[in-house]
């Protein structure tokens, strides 16, 4: 009589058991899934200021390509050198300028 009451009891307590194991699981799970999706936000945000960087750079490469190129028409123009050759002369460097530029777009 005492045996079955025992042998009751011993596997209540293991269904218990498997129980607290089965919602420990489940919400470590849970936590491990939030944390993988705060991960996945900052990635994504890591990325969107890298490109955001990047299209900074790109723009100041181009803002200060222009300020050479004015810079290098008012010279030649105070020079009174716009008429002539002075002026593609004084545009030349810029080219490699440029072309640093675009080897720049491709890294």
């Amino acid at each position: 009589m005492v045996l079955p009451l025992i042998m009751a009891a011993g596997m209540a307590i293991s269904a218990y058991g498997a129980y607290q194991s089965y919602k420990s699981a489940k919400e470590t799970n849970a936590a491990q899934n939030r944390i993988t999706g705060l991960e996945q936000q900052t990635e994504a945000q890591r990325k969107q200021a890298m490109e955001l960087d990047v299209r900074r750079k790109q723009l100041e490469a181009v803002r200060n390509q222009q300020k050479a190129r004015a810079m290098a028409l008012t010279t030649a123009t105070s020079q009174g050198a716009s008429q002539g050759s002075g002026l593609p002369g004084a545009y030349g460097p810029l080219r490699l300028v440029s072309e640093l530029t675009d080897e720049q777009k491709h890294i």
